[in-house]
């Protein structure tokens, strides 16, 4: 993992910042709003954390094997395919 996106502004997302650092130092931490989705730009080794992809391009995200971890009951059929995605290219 290489970049970490975070949901910004939420004490969720700040905690998980500070455990994940901790873990991968040298992943860079972004923090995120829903607002401000948009601007990230799909690359490899990236993990959403408690925060998921954009809608309208999360399959450009899903197609690179991003990670995300979002407990979010409103998010739950984006980490269904993420997590099915993934446990298919990795399991």
């Amino acid at each position: 993992v290489k970049t970490i996106i975070v949901h910004g502004h939420c004490p969720d997302g700040i905690a998980l910042a500070m455990i994940l650092k901790h873990i991968l130092p040298d992943a860079d931490i972004q923090f995120y709003t829903h607002e401000k989705l948009q601007e990230i730009i799909p690359a490899l080794h990236m993990l959403f954390c408690d925060i998921t992809p954009p809608v309208e391009n999360y399959k450009d995200f899903l197609n690179l094997n991003t990670i995300v971890l979002d407990h979010h009951i409103s998010r739950k059929d984006l980490t269904k395919d993420f997590e099915a995605h993934n446990l298919g290219t990795y399991g």
